[in-house]
């Protein structure tokens, strides 16, 4: 009896299981990949990330540094305060930047070397508010809508101002990398709005923006001459290679027939038109040759 209770006693007692830890399962990546070359990745471990006090600042940092004498380094924007710090080679970034402390600390908050990590977090965006009623347009109004999509850095001065009350426009800061453009309602004063969000992906194309612009006459015409460059009309062109020999022959056409007496026939209008239509060579209308009167005849008559 002793023995069954012995062989009972061990079949009931508990005995844990083989805990077995399982492979964390990876997900096969099914986006696009990449792979980026050495030479550009050599070119990108060169530079630095550097943030700025004031992102409104960054189109004249370029400036900034080379009025103080440093010609060694471009400063490229990157979207929002971050911009990457191209140095040259032969240049020791590190100590140049020791050397000018201050003036790096003034216009810098932040200064690191550059990694694969380094990713473009937030953006500056304007957004345009449609809806807005009047007794809720004010700057603390805005910045409880703006913040659905990030924080809010600016009005334009329209809208601060109150010279338009039909769209108003912020300048916001977000993280969103799709294009804002929603509506969202909201509850004033016991009454439901809809408030529509647009961001603007053309700001100095839309009416009524508000663009800051360089005053400096040499850079307007600079820029008015790039424009000319790149959106020449091809059709100009081809008017400006007309070999000035065959312009001259077709003036003397017009000429000769604005002088003729008489009035041409049907048949010589036609055949004036299809010289003008069908000219030999370039296509351009020439002086018929004969001792008619008329441009484009012929003797037949």
């Amino acid at each position: 009896n002793q023995t069954n209770v012995e062989q009972t006693s061990v079949e009931k007692r508990w005995i844990p299981k083989k805990i077995t830890r399982q492979e964390e399962k990876v997900e096969e990546w099914k986006g696009m990949s990449y792979t980026a070359n050495e030479e550009d990745l050599k070119w990108a471990k060169k530079g630095f990330i550097g943030r700025v006090h004031n992102f409104d600042e960054v189109p004249l940092l370029q400036q900034k540094i080379m009025d103080v004498g440093i010609l060694s380094i471009r400063v490229i924007p990157m979207g929002g305060d971050k911009v990457f710090i191209n140095v040259e080679e032969e240049e020791d970034f590190h100590s140049l930047v020791k050397d000018t402390e201050e003036f790096f600390q003034h216009w810098f908050k932040e200064i690191k070397e550059w990694s694969p990590e380094a990713m473009i977090a937030e953006r500056y965006t304007w957004i345009r508010l449609f809806g807005v009623p009047v007794h809720a347009w004010n700057r603390h109004f805005f910045a409880k809508v703006c913040i659905t999509n990030g924080s809010l850095i600016n009005l334009d001065s329209a809208t601060e101002n109150k010279r338009r009350l039909d769209v108003a426009r912020c300048l916001v800061r977000t993280t969103a990398m799709e294009s804002i453009n929603k509506v969202i309602k909201v509850k004033i004063s016991g009454r439901v709005f809809a408030i529509r969000m647009v961001e603007e992906l053309f700001p100095c194309l839309i009416e009524g923006s508000e663009v800051i612009r360089d005053n400096n006459e040499e850079n307007d015409e600079d820029e008015s001459l790039a424009y000319e460059d790149v959106y020449e009309d091809p059709c100009l062109q081809e008017v400006d290679e007309v070999d000035e020999v065959e312009v001259q022959r077709l003036e003397e056409n017009f000429e000769a027939l604005m002088t003729c007496n008489n009035e041409p026939s049907e048949r010589e209008f036609n055949e004036l038109q299809y010289t003008f239509t069908n000219g030999e060579n370039s296509g351009l209308p020439r002086k018929s040759v004969g001792n008619s009167q008329h441009v484009g005849t012929t003797n037949d008559e």
